[in-house]
């Protein structure tokens, strides 16, 4: 089947996002596929059973604050990552 996975940033959803799922066997075997959310936020995983999945995604954003830090210039960007982790009795 499908598991619908809501993408929320602060709280509203994140429309067009990119969500990296990671579906791993009993085999250690790990296959990787990247899915977008829907325009309500939401992504569609699929999933079998006897598998155990890792969603992550990244947002990438102007810090919140733009200082040097031990006489390094000031950061460009920052990431901020959410991940999921679930496994489907098999």
């Amino acid at each position: 089947g499908e598991l619908p996975v809501p993408l929320l940033y602060r709280g509203a959803p994140r429309a067009d996002a990119q969500v990296e799922v990671s579906e791993k066997d009993d085999a250690g075997q790990v296959v990787t596929t990247r899915l977008r959310t829907d325009a309500a936020g939401e992504v569609r995983v699929p999933v079998r059973s006897g598998r155990s999945y890792l969603l992550d995604h990244v947002v990438l954003r102007e810090p919140v604050e733009l200082e040097a830090v031990d006489g390094k210039p000031a950061p460009m960007w920052e990431s901020l990552w959410a991940s999921m982790t679930f496994a489907v009795p098999g």
